[in-house]
């Protein structure tokens, strides 16, 4: 029954997809680079008026079109604007400037799965059904929405 109407939002979601506004990253303070790869960066930035802190993922334009990335592009930009789970990151804005696509992420401190696992060295068993379930809820809502993720790794947790 849950997972009926995590469908239907994420549906009605779907359906409403709008253009991303051309405003880049006018309204946020950017204070620094969090992390970077071959198809731009993600900045740490601050929306001035609420003063919330993002992860904005910029993604160079040039690039996804020079790899024929265009259309998975759109379908990440489209299904991530349409999530809406506690254990998924979700998009909570989009934005386009000249040269960049920008994905507002929520900034959430504490680092990749895969670094504090390699700082702990080994998870008790608590700690390993802890994740594990929040990891499998994560799937079980995709699956649910028809949708297959490709890229789970500690790295991506």
């Amino acid at each position: 029954m849950v997972l009926v109407m995590f469908r239907e939002s994420f549906l009605k979601k779907w359906e409403a997809m709008k253009p991303s506004p051309d405003t880049g990253l006018q309204g946020f303070d950017e204070l620094a680079t969090i992390g970077s790869g071959s198809f731009g960066r993600v900045k740490l930035v601050r929306e001035k008026n609420s003063g919330n802190y993002y992860a904005a993922k910029l993604v160079l334009k040039e690039m996804v079109v020079k790899t024929k990335q265009v259309p998975h592009i759109f379908n990440e930009k489209r299904v991530l604007m349409s999530i809406d789970f506690p254990y998924v990151v979700m998009m909570d804005f989009c934005r386009k400037d000249y040269d960049n696509l920008i994905f507002g992420l929520p900034f959430i401190n504490g680092g990749e799965l895969f670094t504090y696992h390699r700082k702990v060295r080994k998870f008790s068993e608590k700690q390993a059904r802890f994740y594990g379930a929040q990891v499998l809820l994560g799937l079980e809502y995709l699956h649910n929405l028809q949708l297959l993720y490709r890229d789970l790794k500690p790295e991506n947790i």
